[in-house]
């Protein structure tokens, strides 16, 4: 069996991994992701920009994940 992933949700995130390395940082995380969190107090969060990504009309909020409180 085989497959693939593909969709908006991909493609997001896949720009979104990109950003990392211009924002020297190992785990970045959309606005949503971060929203949905069972618990988001247990993780160390920290808003860094608001950015438009290539496929998308409105600009994205990104947070840098620092560690689990």
């Amino acid at each position: 069996m085989e497959g693939t992933v593909i969709g908006d949700s991909v493609n997001l995130a896949s720009r979104i991994e990109g950003l990392s390395k211009q924002y020297s940082c190992s785990i970045i995380a959309s606005e949503v992701t971060v929203a949905s969190l069972r618990d988001s107090s247990r993780f160390k969060h920290q808003f860094l920009d608001e950015v438009t990504v290539k496929g998308k009309s409105q600009s994205v909020k990104v947070y840098k994940i620092e560690s689990s409180v």
